[in-house]
């Protein structure tokens, strides 16, 4: 039996194999998205001194976890898998072929993913301001607005009669 003939799980190497690529990269944003949340959580739950260490804390675990993350399988694919279970079709050459074939699948993913969620961000915030634009506008108030019985007196003309009134509730 040769080793596109054997089957995994029902499927057959060669499918496993071709479909590796894109698994590497599901792998990758799912575990990428996974670890932001829970490391956020678990850095908020720490007792830190200071905002600024809690961020260096984050930032350091963070960046450990996503350097093994996105850098393991290609590590894997070029300087262990030749040795543990040997490229298809044999040799390193088999093994950069592969590794070139999930460098870009990667890299194409990894782009339109990014470019997707900031033309989201865009759209939502577009809409958020043209919905802003169709609320009518409230007056903002000043700091050296009068008070609401000040205004009171202005706008009514009884109190223009009474000066005096005006000059007490004024002080």
């Amino acid at each position: 039996m040769t080793w596109g003939m054997s089957m995994t799980w029902g499927i057959s190497n060669v499918t496993v194999a071709s479909s590796m690529k894109y698994l590497v990269t599901v792998n990758i944003k799912v575990v990428d998205k996974l670890w932001m949340v829970l490391s956020s959580h678990l850095t908020s739950k720490e007792n830190w001194r200071t905002q600024a260490d809690l961020k260096g804390a984050m930032v350091l675990k963070l960046f450990i976890v996503k350097f093994m993350v996105f850098s393991y399988p290609f590590f894997y694919t070029i300087f262990l898998k030749p040795h543990v279970e040997g490229c298809p079709g044999g040799g390193i050459d088999a093994c950069v072929v592969e590794l070139n074939d999930s460098l870009m699948i990667f890299f194409i993913t990894q782009v339109v993913t990014e470019m997707a969620v900031h033309v989201i961000q865009l759209v939502l915030t577009y809409q958020e301001l043209k919905l802003r634009s169709r609320q009518p506008r409230r007056r903002q108030v000043r700091r050296n607005t009068p008070t609401w019985i000040h205004r009171v007196v202005l706008r009514d003309p009884a109190f223009h009669v009474l000066p005096e009134l005006y000059d007490e509730l004024h002080v």
